[in-house]
């Protein structure tokens, strides 16, 4: 992981002629739910990032030390990520981010950042913020109203995670639910950096129909993509 990278890239979303190469993993191992990954992938590249689609094998130092942002996307169940790392590989992620990367979880991912996965507290998260994720919406697919840095937005939900954030929780609630509670936030991590979403900024209208949902206007990969360069240029 290279600082000097980042900022160079960082800069280069604001100034265009300023050329820097940035790398994105993306998560497609066990657990992650068909389309997922990809949806999550077309967003980091509008965002500017060049995408490795990869699973646990990638999750070493050696590999981890080449990628500027790992991404973790959408998932039947949060607890099938997590069983299908081992300790070391679960280890690198975490370790990886604190030192220096970014890291980006979207539904399943933002609840994988958090502090415990199961409702027995025996599987334990990444536990890269104060505070954890909780399930904020049905499970049922839907769409449902999000204040998003002050704009009322329509997202993709289903057992999106809310955010109860602790004492010490130094970072910017991006967005909020309809009851007030933390539907997005961006914060630092160690020496890196965290962009975790509840609801899916990234879904597109194929998703509602997939789900035998009614059309509705959502915003899409470039709206992700924003998420994604606020990450980036954190500092």
């Amino acid at each position: 992981m290279s600082l000097t990278r980042l900022a160079a890239f960082a800069l280069s979303l604001a100034f265009p002629q300023a050329a820097a190469a940035a790398t994105a993993l993306v998560y497609d191992g066990p657990g992650i739910c068909d389309g997922c990954a990809e949806a999550a992938a077309a967003a980091v590249r509008l965002a500017g990032l060049a995408v490795v689609m990869a699973g646990p094998e990638a999750l070493n130092p050696s590999r981890l030390s080449e990628i500027d942002l790992v991404v973790v996307g959408g998932a039947e169940d949060t607890v099938d990520i997590r069983r299908g790392m081992t300790k070391a590989q679960f280890r690198a992620l975490r370790d990886h981010v604190r030192g220096g990367g970014r890291y980006l979880g979207l539904c399943a991912g933002a609840y994988l950042a958090g502090d415990v996965l199961d409702d027995d507290g025996r599987v334990a998260g990444l536990r890269l913020f104060d505070g954890d994720a909780y399930p904020a919406s049905p499970y049922a697919a839907r769409v449902a109203p999000v204040t998003w840095r002050g704009k009322v937005v329509a997202l993709y939900t289903q057992e999106a995670a809310g955010f109860q954030l602790g004492p010490h929780f130094q970072g910017e609630i991006v967005a909020t639910y309809a009851d007030g509670a933390p539907a997005a936030i961006l914060a630092r991590a160690g020496a890196g950096a965290i962009a975790l979403s509840g609801p899916h900024p990234e879904a597109t209208a194929d998703w509602l129909e997939a789900d035998g949902l009614p059309p509705a206007t959502l915003p899409g990969p470039a709206f992700a993509a924003e998420f994604v360069a606020a990450l980036i240029a954190l500092r």
